[in-house]
């Protein structure tokens, strides 16, 4: 590889400091002749404004680039508006990154996760947004990070509004409780939210749960939803597929809940209990919701 750099962008949207090191340390995995370059943004900001600044600072190097950002809405717009601007290309949201001769090779889940394809980039500028899997390869402390601010806020109005009927959220929480296909329909994610909402907690749901309508998309956690890093992680009649798992923080302490013994998830969790939810789930909520379990 003769003259790949390769850049790690960090957005002030970000949530959670253990997917942002993870990152690092994959960039600095990839095998670059020097080690990534960190650009953290801070400030009164937005994608496009991100994105331009990168394109100044990007357009006079020689050599090939490799932009990595953080997966998410805001990461990919970046990523996306960067490739046009520099007449590149974005890979999109991407789960593994390889380099070898100056060509980027790259895997990304596509179709909710049941399709995955195989990209290759030999362009000037690669962008990608990253969510590495696994337990990280530790780089993150020997990369340099650049603090870059800038203070020019969107040229549209931006409105706060409470998001989903005011579910809670699963980025950035401590405790997620999260329901799979096995819930059956939408009454046994009331029992969920209840529980999340008496623990302060956020509220997830699998793939085959958001296909079917029984919470938001914005909620879905795994390979093609959101990476959260909880402390603990309650999943309810959900299966354990590596596209789920894969949307779990490995230092995640995992509760599962499932009537199916043979359920994948109880080789991968902390605590294990075979059960029908709609046994339990209603009894803990209301001692939970009555403060006699404390958290």
């Amino acid at each position: 590889m003769s003259g790949l750099h390769v850049t790690v962008v960090l957005h002030p949207w970000q949530t959670g400091r253990e997917e942002r090191d993870r990152l690092v340390g994959e960039a600095s995995a990839l095998g670059a002749p020097a080690e990534p370059e960190v650009l953290d943004y801070k400030g009164a900001t937005h994608p496009a404004a991100i994105a331009g600044h990168l394109s100044d600072r990007l357009r006079e190097r020689d050599g090939r680039q490799l932009v990595l950002l953080p997966t998410g809405t805001e990461g990919e717009t970046i990523a996306a508006l960067l490739a046009g601007r520099l007449d590149g290309i974005s890979l999109g949201r991407c789960h593994a990154l390889a380099v070898a001769d100056d060509t980027v090779t790259a895997r990304r889940a596509a179709f909710g996760g049941r399709v995955e394809l195989a990209l290759r980039s030999a362009a000037r500028v690669t962008c990608a947004t990253l969510r590495p899997q696994g337990e990280g390869t530790g780089g993150a402390g020997r990369a340099t990070v650049t603090q870059v601010a800038l203070h020019e806020p969107p040229p549209y109005p931006v409105e706060a509004q409470a998001a989903d009927n005011g579910r809670p959220r699963v980025e950035g929480a401590s405790v997620v409780v999260a329901g799979g296909r096995g819930i059956g329909g939408p009454e046994g994610f009331e029992w969920l939210a209840r529980i999340a909402s008496a623990l302060g907690a956020g509220l997830g749901g699998s793939l085959p749960a958001v296909d079917a309508g029984w919470v938001p998309v914005a909620h879905q956690v795994g390979q093609s939803g959101k990476f959260v890093t909880p402390k603990v992680y309650f999943a309810v009649a959900i299966s354990g597929t590596p596209q789920h798992m894969a949307g779990i923080s490995p230092a995640a302490r995992i509760v599962a809940l499932n009537n199916d013994r043979d359920a994948d998830i109880f080789s991968r969790c902390d605590v294990a209990v075979e059960g029908d939810w709609h046994e339990i789930l209603p009894l803990l909520a209301q001692e939970l919701e009555r403060g006699e379990t404390p958290v």
